[in-house]
C-alpha cells in the first residue's frame, strides 16, 4: 500500500502489516457496499412533432447523446432495445401513423419513450374530363363523335340524354353516332383517383334542305314540281305566295305541285329531334305563248338607252370617255363630226360615215359592245384641244333591230395652256422669296386629286438652275391656270430641305401640267412651250408702321401695315424663346411671355404687309418704338394660309 484506494462497486479489502525483525499484523479486514445509477440516454426527438397533413411526410429522430441508437415503431407497440426498427434515415409516412421512440447506449440505462401521432389525409389526384372528337354546333349530317382522356387507363361512361354521366351510365367503347339532335355528356373514371369533371357538347342536325323537279328555270308550258329531301320521315311545308315557310306557315307537301304561271316556290324540311333545315328557294318562269305553243315570237323592238345616256366622262385636251347603257344586249355605233356638222342617218353611223356618207378618220369612229342594263365605255383619241364636237350615238339589238335615228351628244375639248415668256415669283411660297411682279403666283398645297408628282419626276416639267433642288419629301402638286391673261399659280406641298435662292431660274418643260383653277379635278393640260423665270428678292420695308394696331401695340397714321395676333394652329409655332430671332423689337420692350404662335401673312397689294400675332399681355410696345424682320422671318401667302412658310429675303426695319 501507498496511497488511497479508490474503489468504484462493491470490495472487501483484507490488509496485514508487517516489518523486519518483528511478527506480522494480525489479518484486517472491511467490506465496501458500492451501488453507483447509470446516467439516461437523452429521449428521441420528433420532427416534426405530429400533427395533420395533406402531403407525404418526411419525420427525422434525434438524441442528444452521442452515438445513442435510435429504436422505433409504427404498429403503436412500445420500442426497447430488442423491440422496433433502427433508426438511420428519415422516415416517409404517406398515411396517418403513432411513431414512438426509445434510445440506448451501452454503460447507460435507456431514454424515456417518445411518441408524437401523424394524421395524413392525401388527396387523390382527378382525372382529365373527356374530349369529343367533334366540337359542338349544328349540322347536315350525322355525326360520328369520338371520345377520349388525357389519363390513361380511364374509363369513360356517357350519356345522351342530357343526364349527368355515372358509373352506371353507358361505357364507350367506339365512337358515337349522333343522327338527331343531341347532348352528349361524359365523365372519366379510374380507380385511386377521383372522377373527372363532366364535359358536355351540344349537336343539333339539321334536316336536309328540300330539293326541286324540275329545277328552276324558264318553261313555256305548266310544270309539275317535285319535293323531296334526302333526311327519311321529314314532313315539308311550302308556300308559293314567297312567305317563308316554317311548321306553322304554309301548306304540308304530299303530292307534285301544278304550276301554270310563274311562280316562287319556298320548301323547308322539318322532323322532330332534328333542327328545321334551311329553306331552299326556286323560281319557275313561265311563258306560255299565245296558242300554247312553246316558241316566243320574233323580236321586232330596238333597244333604248337608259336615262342620261349616251355621254362623255373625263374630257381632256385630245381624249374623252364616251358611256352607253341600253335595254338590250348588241352593239352601240358612234361617229364624231365638227360641231354643226349635218346630222347623219342611224345607218351612216352604223357604217363610221358623215351625213355625205364621207369615210372619217378611225379615231372619230367606232363601237362597242352592250350588255343589257350594264354601262359600257369607249376611250375616244386623237382629237383636237378647245375644240366642240358633235358625236352622234346609235344601239342595235342581238336581233339586229337598229334604232331608228341617233342620239347627238355635244362635247367640248380642253383648250391648251398658254407658254409663259416669264415666271417671276409674287406672294410666292416655301423658300422661294416675295417678289414685285403680280403675274406669277408660286404656292403649295396638297389636293388629292391633282397630279401626283414625285422627286423622281419633279424635273421633268419643273427645272431649277444652280443646282438647287425641291428637296426630298415633296408628295403631290400639279400647276394651276386661273384664266386671267397670262398669270399662273404654280401649287406643290410638303417641300423641305429646299435651297432655293433669290435668282435662281425656273423652268416650265412642255410636258408640264397645267389645270384651270375653276376645275381642278379636270383634266391636265401640257404646257406648249418651255417657260423659263428667276426668283427675285424680297423688298426690304422702309417703314413698319402699326395702324388699327392690336393688343397694347397703339395706333398708328400710316395703314400700310397692322400688327395684330392670332392663334391659327395651322401657322409657324413662335414662343417667347424663339421669337427674337425673327421679329426684333427697340428700347428694351418685349412682347410678353404668353405668345402662343402666328405668322407674317404677307396680303399681295404692293409693299403693304400684315403681321398678325395673339395673346400678348405685359407688352409694353409704343409710338415710336423700332421693329426690325429679320430674314429668317417666316412670310406666308394671305390666300393660302397653311402653305409652307419661306425665308424674308432681307432684314426690313420700321417705326411705329
Amino acid at each position: 500500500y501507498s496511497t488511497a484506494i479508490s474503489l468504484i462497486d462493491s470490495k472487501t479489502i483484507k490488509a496485514i502489516a508487517t516489518k523486519a525483525g518483528m511478527t506480522d499484523s494480525t489479518i484486517t479486514s472491511a467490506s465496501f457496499m458500492i451501488n453507483i445509477p447509470l446516467p439516461q440516454v437523452a429521449a428521441p426527438v420528433i420532427s416534426p412533432n405530429g400533427g395533420t397533413f395533406s402531403s407525404t411526410q418526411s419525420v427525422t429522430l434525434t438524441s442528444a447523446t452521442a452515438d445513442a441508437i435510435i429504436k422505433y415503431t409504427l404498429d403503436g407497440s412500445t420500442p426497447s432495445a430488442s423491440n422496433g426498427s433502427v433508426y438511420s434515415t428519415a422516415i416517409s409516412l404517406i398515411d396517418s401513423k403513432t411513431i414512438k421512440a426509445i434510445a440506448t447506449k451501452a454503460g447507460m440505462t435507456d431514454s424515456t419513450v417518445t411518441s408524437a401521432s401523424f394524421s395524413i389525409s392525401i388527396p387523390l389526384e382527378q382525372a382529365a374530363a373527356p374530349t369529343f372528337s367533334v366540337a359542338e354546333g349544328t349540322f347536315d349530317a350525322t355525326q360520328s363523335v369520338v371520345l377520349s382522356s388525357l389519363t390513361a387507363g380511364a374509363s369513360i361512361y356517357y350519356t345522351t340524354d342530357g343526364s349527368v354521366p355515372t358509373s352506371s351510365s353507358v361505357l364507350y367503347s367506339s365512337a358515337i353516332s349522333v343522327g338527331v339532335n343531341t347532348t352528349l355528356k361524359a365523365i372519366a373514371i379510374k380507380s385511386g383517383m377521383t372522377s373527372s369533371t363532366v364535359a358536355s357538347a351540344a349537336y343539333n342536325i339539321r334536316a336536309a334542305a328540300p330539293s326541286f323537279s324540275p329545277a328552276a328555270g324558264s318553261f313555256s308550258s305548266a310544270q309539275n314540281v317535285t319535293i323531296t329531301s334526302a333526311t327519311p320521315g321529314v314532313t315539308i311545308k311550302y308556300t308559293t305566295d314567297s312567305s317563308t315557310p316554317s311548321s306553322t306557315n304554309g301548306l304540308t307537301y304530299s303530292s307534285p305541285i301544278s304550276l301554270g304561271t310563274t311562280t316562287t316556290v319556298k320548301a323547308i324540311a322539318i322532323k322532330s329531334g332534328m333542327t328545321d333545315s334551311n329553306v331552299s328557294t326556286a323560281l319557275y318562269s313561265i311563258t306560255i305563248y299565245s296558242g300554247g305553243g312553246g316558241t316566243p315570237p320574233a323580236d321586232t323592238t330596238p333597244p333604248t338607252f337608259a336615262a342620261t345616256y349616251p355621254k362623255t366622262a373625263t374630257v381632256a385636251t385630245t381624249t374623252l370617255d364616251l358611256k352607253v347603257q341600253s335595254s338590250e344586249s348588241g352593239t352601240a355605233y358612234y361617229v364624231i363630226l365638227a360641231d354643226g356638222a349635218s346630222a347623219p342617218i342611224a345607218a351612216q353611223v352604223k357604217n363610221g360615215t358623215d351625213a355625205s356618207n364621207g369615210a372619217l378618220a378611225a379615231n372619230l369612229k367606232g363601237s362597242l359592245a352592250l350588255t343589257a342594263n350594264t354601262e359600257a365605255t369607249a376611250n375616244i383619241t386623237g382629237l383636237t384641244a378647245g375644240t366642240a364636237y358633235d358625236i352622234y350615238v346609235v344601239a342595235q339589238d342581238s336581233s339586229s333591230n337598229l334604232q331608228a335615228s341617233p342620239v347627238k351628244v355635244d362635247v367640248t375639248t380642253v383648250a391648251s395652256s398658254p407658254a409663259f415668256s416669264s415666271v417671276v415669283a409674287s406672294n410666292a411660297g416655301s423658300n422661294i422669296g416675295l417678289g414685285v411682279n403680280d403675274n406669277v403666283v408660286i404656292t403649295f398645297d396638297q389636293n388629292t386629286n391633282k397630279p401626283a408628282i414625285t422627286a423622281a419626276n419633279l424635273n421633268t416639267w419643273l427645272v431649277l438652275s444652280g443646282g438647287h433642288s425641291w428637296g426630298t419629301a415633296l408628295v403631290d402638286g400639279d400647276i394651276v391656270w386661273n384664266g386671267a391673261g397670262n398669270v399662273l399659280t404654280i401649287t406643290f406641298s410638303d417641300i423641305t430641305g429646299s435651297t432655293i435662292a433669290v435668282g435662281d431660274t425656273v423652268t416650265l418643260n412642255a410636258a408640264a401640267n397645267i389645270k384651270d383653277a375653276a376645275a381642278t379635278a379636270a383634266a391636265s393640260t401640257a404646257v406648249s412651250a418651255a417657260s423659263t423665270g428667276s426668283f427675285t428678292s424680297s423688298p426690304v420695308f422702309s417703314s413698319v408702321v402699326a395702324s388699327n394696331a392690336g393688343s397694347n401695340i397703339g395706333l398708328g397714321v400710316n395703314d400700310n401695315v397692322v400688327i395684330t395676333f392670332d392663334q391659327n394652329t395651322n401657322k409657324p409655332a413662335i414662343t417667347a424663346a424663339n421669337l427674337n430671332t425673327w421679329l426684333v423689337l427697340s428700347g428694351g420692350h418685349s412682347w410678353g411671355t404668353a405668345l402662343v404662335d402666328g405668322d407674317i401673312v404677307w396680303n399681295g397689294a404692293g409693299n403693304v404687309l400684315t403681321i398678325t400675332f395673339s395673346d400678348i399681355t405685359g407688352s409694353t410696345i409704343a409710338v415710336g418704338d423700332t421693329v426690325t424682320l429679320n430674314a429668317a422671318a417666316n412670310i406666308k401667302d394671305a390666300d393660302a394660309t397653311t402653305v409652307a412658310s419661306t425665308a424674308v429675303s432681307a432684314v426690313s426695319t420700321g417705326s411705329f
